[in-house]
């Protein structure tokens, strides 16, 4: 079953709205638009989950909830900077979600699997320890919850590369977490290295993200 086209379109629509809105700083189309997102993701795939009800697919639409959350957090961080936690823990519980959503199409996960996949594991992991090492001096008390949100969006990649699973969902899947992974390293690296004045920076990781969040949904509505 696919996602309804016209949701899709929609979403796509508003998403092009609000990443113009944050190219241009016109805080009224992102303040709209940005909110919207999430939701339409979840209306896309609400009536697959009412056909199929699989085993994880409460745990998706929980996963689209919670980032909806940390959209709401992150677009408001500049009236509270105490927002960012609240923006990071919501990602983080999404990000679980998604792993949990993953780990369905793995079981069970053994030695042979790894060892087939332990490029891509090298990969992500190697990934995740060179942003440590870059950020390392700029993170401060935020240490832990980076080192801790690094590592649970490292094993959501692990995860995606690991599904056993027809191809397109696969593929897709593994599109989407990588995006994601760059849109969370590309919010890293404006907020501690460049202290939020990446050029254009916001934009681009909507971009990134507004893709990613459409590649994985998709790819796990093809499950």
């Amino acid at each position: 079953m696919n996602l309804s086209k016209n949701i899709i379109l929609l979403y796509f629509s508003c998403a092009i709205i609000e990443i113009i809105g944050e190219f241009l700083s016109i805080d009224t189309l992102v303040y709209i638009f940005k909110p919207s997102l999430m939701p339409l993701l979840f209306i896309a795939y609400y009536p697959i989950y009412k056909v199929h009800k699989l085993n994880f697919s409460k745990h998706i639409l929980l996963s689209i909830v919670f980032s909806f959350f940390g959209d709401v957090s992150l677009m408001l961080i500049r009236y509270n900077e105490g927002l960012f936690i609240a923006g990071l823990a919501s990602f983080l519980i999404a990000h679980l979600l998604y792993i949990i959503s993953f780990y369905k199409n793995i079981k069970p996960l053994n030695l042979e699997l790894l060892k087939r996949n332990y490029i891509f594991i090298i990969i992500f992991i190697a990934f995740y320890i060179s942003l440590l090492f870059i950020l390392w001096y700029s993170l401060n008390e935020m240490l832990i919850p980076v080192v801790v949100y690094g590592a649970v969006i490292t094993l959501m990649g692990i995860f995606a590369t690991l599904r056993k699973i027809n191809k397109e969902s696969y593929v897709l899947v593994l599109i989407g977490a990588l995006l994601f992974i760059c849109s969370d390293s590309i919010i890293a690296f404006n907020k501690f290295i460049f202290n939020s004045d990446l050029f254009y920076a916001q934009a681009y990781i909507m971009i990134l993200y507004v893709l990613a969040q459409y590649f994985i949904i998709r790819g796990l509505s093809k499950t």
